[in-house]
Order: C-alpha cells, then sequence, then structure tokens
C-alpha cells in the first residue's frame, strides 16, 4: 500500500497515500454504484469539480485538497538533516438531498452520514494507521470541523469538511 515519504517527494507521496484510501471502494462505499460498476464512476477529486455541481447526477462525491505540510518548530536535528514535518489536508464531501435520482428526500443525509461513518472509521482503524505510519504518515488524526446544507439550483446540498493531520522525522537532506 502506499509509497514511503522522502525527501524527495515530501508532498506527493503524502497525497496519494491518502487519495488511495479515500479511492479505495472497500475502505468508503460509493453509495451510487456498487458491485462491479463502482469503479467506472469517479468518486474522489482532487479540487472542486465546478461542472458537476451543475449535474447533480455525479453526487455523491470526495474532494481531497492538497497537503500543507510544515516543520514542526526546533525539531530539526543538530546536522540540519532530519525535521518533523506535518502534514494537513482536508476532506470535503457533498451530498443531494434527494440522492443522484431524486429518488428518495433522505437520501443525501443517509449518502453523507454513510460517507462520513467510512471516513472515520478507516482513519481510526489501527491497521490503516500502521500500514500509514510505515510510510512515514504517522500519529494520524481525523476531525470534522464543518457541516452545512445549502440549495442550489433547488437542490438542498449536504456538505461535512474534515480535516486529517499526521506527521513524521525525515531526513530532508544529504
Amino acid at each position: 500500500m502506499g509509497n514511503v515519504i522522502d525527501k524527495d517527494n515530501i508532498e506527493a507521496y503524502a497525497y496519494g497515500n491518502i487519495f488511495d484510501i479515500l479511492d479505495n471502494r472497500s475502505y468508503i462505499v460509493d453509495p451510487r454504484h456498487s458491485g462491479e460498476t463502482r469503479s467506472i464512476r469517479k468518486f474522489v477529486y482532487d479540487s472542486d469539480p465546478p461542472e458537476i455541481s451543475l449535474d447533480f447526477n455525479f453526487f455523491p462525491y470526495i474532494i481531497l485538497e492538497l497537503p500543507d505540510v510544515v516543520t514542526r518548530s526546533d525539531s530539526e536535528s543538530g546536522d540540519g538533516k532530519y525535521e518533523t514535518l506535518e502534514w494537513t489536508q482536508k476532506i470535503v464531501v457533498r451530498t443531494v438531498r434527494g440522492g443522484s435520482s431524486n429518488s428518495r428526500t433522505d437520501a443525501g443525509r443517509t449518502d453523507m452520514l454513510q460517507i462520513s461513518d467510512d471516513i472515520q472509521s478507516i482513519f481510526r482503524n489501527v491497521s490503516i494507521r500502521e500500514s500509514l505510519a510505515v510510510l512515514n504518515q504517522s500519529n494520524v488524526e481525523i476531525e470534522k470541523i464543518s457541516t452545512d446544507a445549502y440549495s442550489m439550483n433547488e437542490r438542498t446540498i449536504h456538505e461535512a469538511e474534515f480535516e486529517i493531520r499526521y506527521n513524521s522525522r525525515i531526513k530532508v537532506s544529504e
């Protein structure tokens, strides 16, 4: 699973490893597609896809934002070769009240709760946390930082925002 973060891939591998977890339908079930068709539909994006907001048939979906990376203060080794880095990423989940087909009035709420539960579960899972630690993504924390509902084109959109944080002491210079 994934790639070990090193001095040459501080952001790319951090992002890719988390993206791969979120895009794994064994961890987060796509309420729109199950079984064989589930891998066909794009479910996780790297930025807000504005065209999707106009076509409710693409709901629900997840956005994983690019990571913010900071060096923990006073963490540099005496020789400057090692630092403790901290990553923060936002995960946004969007559903539409009636579901993608507008079939039930509670589908969007149900979809949101299930996807949110899956996200909470995977980043609290000991096995996944241990796998991420091997990739230099340690001390994983997940927090739901906001929830909202708003109207667009006479449809109610449910939105939840999570923040995932992790850190690692890695070699950053030769």
